[in-house]
């Protein structure tokens, strides 16, 4: 080999070893908490409301008995929308989560899901 494609090779091995280096100290330092649910699996449900979405603080407190919310984040979507992402919610625990928010917070819709 050539030394020039030594010297190209070294350079290769060693931004490799540091890009995995920062991930490694990244991922450590944030718990895991930087992907998404896409990477992590779970839920994400948006929903909507007639009017004004309530406040965060009073989504989160109805909700702090169902255990698959406990860890969800949640995030206000344009004025009337908050979106939930989650552990992966069962269809027995969805429905659950569903008619808590519709008793709670009359005429909530789900209005995605995945």
């Amino acid at each position: 080999m050539k030394s020039v494609y030594k010297i190209f090779f070294l350079v290769s091995v060693l931004l490799t070893i540091a890009a995995i280096a920062v991930t490694v100290i990244v991922w450590q330092k944030s718990d895991g908490s930087f992907l998404s649910v896409d990477f992590r699996g779970g839920s994400v449900l948006e929903v909507a409301f007639p009017s004004q979405a309530p406040a965060i603080a009073d989504v989160q407190a109805v909700l702090k008995d169902i255990s698959e919310i406990n860890n969800a984040t949640f995030t206000p979507s344009e004025t009337s929308n908050i979106i939930i992402r989650s552990r992966k919610l069962w269809r027995k625990r969805r429905n659950c989560f569903l008619n808590l928010m519709s008793v709670c917070f009359a005429n909530s819709c789900p209005f995605s899901t995945t």
